[in-house]
């Protein structure tokens, strides 16, 4: 038979110690402060998201703001004749997210106006990627190459908004009037013909017309 020995001091204390350990990961306190500290973090976490979500929104709100300043000021400096300075305004407006069509075209005016035909090329072919079929930009594209004196790409162009839309009168005008100037004048006849088949009312098309045929 063995002889049964009593737990020694230093076990009962484990024992005890291990007991009290055990105890606690279940004692109400500790789970209510488990609670706490995981709903603080979500406030914590929530609040950021807020301030993020903030910012962005001041930010958005302010870029908007400035660009339609900037676009103003580049109408403004446009209609003034002051063609540098709108285009400085104009594209600082693009800069800060002015994506609309109009914006470009108006940056494709001011560089138009100062001579600048391959910046006004670049902003008239950004209006047609976005919008292929915008026939003022088709006509002013024209116009450029025209300038250019790269008459087949300025006739290429002038017919392609014909196409696009068949009652656009200045596209008419503008490939009559170069053609006449370089003594196609029937070619010129025939495509005010046409335009007035279209647009019959056109005073334009009948003015120049009326230059191609005096006696009329």
């Amino acid at each position: 038979m063995q002889n049964y020995k009593h737990p020694s001091k230093h076990n009962q204390k484990t024992v005890h110690i291990q007991r009290i350990s055990n105890h606690s990961l279940h004692h109400p306190n500790s789970q209510k402060k488990q609670k706490r500290t995981l709903i603080l973090l979500v406030l914590l976490a929530l609040f950021f998201c807020l301030s993020i979500w903030g910012a962005w929104k001041y930010y958005a709100y302010h870029t908007k703001k400035v660009s339609e300043d900037n676009y103003a000021q580049g109408i403004k400096n446009l209609i003034d004749g002051n063609f540098s300075e709108a285009e400085k305004s104009l594209e600082k407006s693009i800069k800060n997210g002015n994506e609309a069509t109009e914006a470009l075209l108006k940056l494709g005016v001011s560089k138009y106006n100062q001579k600048d035909y391959t910046g006004a090329i670049e902003s008239y072919l950004k209006v047609l990627e976005k919008d292929p079929l915008n026939t003022i930009a088709g006509n002013s594209l024209g116009n450029v190459y025209r300038d250019k004196k790269d008459f087949e790409k300025a006739k290429e162009q002038y017919e392609k908004t014909i196409q696009i839309d068949s009652s656009f009168a200045p596209a008419y005008a503008n490939l009559s009037i170069m053609l006449l100037d370089l003594d196609q004048k029937k070619e010129a006849l025939d495509v005010v013909q046409n335009g007035l088949e279209k647009i019959p009312a056109s005073i334009e098309l009948k003015n120049i017309k009326t230059l191609l045929r005096p006696e009329e």
